[in-house]
């Protein structure tokens, strides 16, 4: 294991460390998707809620219904992503606390209090 003389930790460490925040770059996307994809169903569902107040044919409600089914199962599947998102993050901060507590001079690169 090389170990820089100005840092003070190895270089193994130092690639653990940057691909823990490559994944949790990734739990951040995932989270930024299932947003996207909650807000935009919220608003497909209040644009049926409010459209299915002026119907009155049998036909239209029922193909509103389906519709209406469709976003809220999107909806979701956009929960899904948030939740996955929050705990891949908070599984990935864990990690990287934990390296940071192991490795004094790692931490120094952080914002990171004792």
């Amino acid at each position: 294991m090389e170990q820089s003389e100005k840092t003070g930790f190895t270089t193994l460490e130092f690639q653990k460390i940057m691909l823990l925040l490559a994944e949790k770059r990734t739990a951040h996307t995932t989270l930024r998707s299932g947003v996207a994809v909650c807000a935009f169903t919220l608003t497909i569902i209040s644009f049926l809620i409010a459209l299915s107040a002026h119907s009155k044919d049998k036909i239209n409600v029922i193909l509103l219904t389906f519709v209406l089914v469709g976003a809220t199962l999107l909806f979701l599947g956009g929960g899904y992503l948030l939740i996955r998102g929050f705990m891949r993050m908070r599984f990935h901060d864990k990690l990287i606390l934990k390296m940071l507590q192991a490795n004094k001079e790692l931490a120094t690169l952080f914002y990171h209090k004792q």
